[in-house]
């Protein structure tokens, strides 16, 4: 399996920061694209809010999709967030996504999290997500700990 891409990043002052990037991906039998653009903006005493649009072809695989040696059928995503700075507490960020899968399956979620410093050498995390198709939830609790 191979995986190689370049990707940029351009920030102006007022006008926040674009961001794209262009992969391909093949393993033995297959092989697809991926392309990714985003867009992000700092308002309202450090609100930010972000935009990510992705696509992947058919056949686009890495080791974070990787099992069982099944085909990548391919996808769209788009995906807004809205970030606010919380000072000691870390920060607290909201966000949707929807996605349409190779095969015309569409999942939208929408989902909330928090993290920040409890001490020097732990950082934790709260999350809760939904997803609206099936109405299922998640939440979940993250601890971190730096290793140097």
């Amino acid at each position: 399996m191979l995986t190689a891409g370049v990707g940029a990043q351009y920030e102006t002052e007022d006008w926040g920061s674009w961001t794209a990037g262009v992969a391909k991906a093949t393993n033995s039998l297959y092989g697809g694209w991926s392309y990714q653009t985003g867009y992000q903006l700092r308002v309202l005493h450090g609100l930010e809010l972000s935009w990510l649009n992705q696509k992947r072809s058919g056949g686009f695989s890495d080791l974070g999709r990787y099992r069982d040696f099944s085909v990548d059928a391919g996808l769209a995503r788009t995906r807004w967030a809205a970030t606010l700075p919380l000072g000691r507490w870390g920060e607290v960020m909201s966000s949707f996504d929807m996605t349409r899968t190779g095969a015309g399956e569409l999942h939208r979620s929408f989902g909330l999290s928090q993290q920040f410093w409890f001490s020097p050498n732990l950082r934790v995390s709260f999350t809760a997500g939904r997803q609206l198709e099936t109405g299922n939830y998640d939440v979940g609790l993250g601890l971190a700990v730096p290793l140097f």
